[in-house]
């Protein structure tokens, strides 16, 4: 297993981990996003959390406060949506719930992202924490 860096900043870490070995193709990865202390003040940090088509990726939060990952474009309709308690209509593109301190969950929804999609997204208690999720082809 060859590890693949693909964001690095001071608060946010995405870090990716791909399988195949010499001259092997590299396929999905999963991946984790990480915001750490302060990330309230100073933001996700990374402005993009860059993808590839296929990959999975867990949320996890170091900061004392609480964050989350919330798409600001609204998606198909999805099982996770009403149990998560989104109305029919409102399910955000991707989504995970609310994280404390150490908390994790996987990013929800990036099953249904195609190469080229740009979907912004945000904390929904601070505001201000916003990015991109850019999905490049496999």
């Amino acid at each position: 297993m060859r590890r693949r860096i693909l964001s690095l900043a001071a608060a946010a870490v995405l870090v990716g981990f791909t399988g195949g070995g010499f001259g092997a193709p590299a396929h999905a990865a999963e991946l984790q996003f990480v915001t750490g202390p302060g990330s309230q003040i100073t933001n996700y940090t990374v402005p993009a959390l860059v993808i590839h088509a296929g990959d999975t990726v867990t949320y996890t939060n170091v900061d004392v406060a609480p964050h989350d990952v919330v798409s600001t474009r609204i998606g198909p309709d999805r099982p996770w949506c009403a149990s998560a308690g989104f109305t029919p209509g409102t399910c955000p593109l991707v989504w995970t719930p609310l994280q404390g301190l150490a908390g994790s969950s996987k990013i929800y929804g990036l099953e249904s992202l195609k190469p080229g999609d740009q979907v912004p997204f945000h904390c929904t208690v601070h505001p201000g924490m916003q990015a991109t999720l850019v999905v490049l082809p496999v």
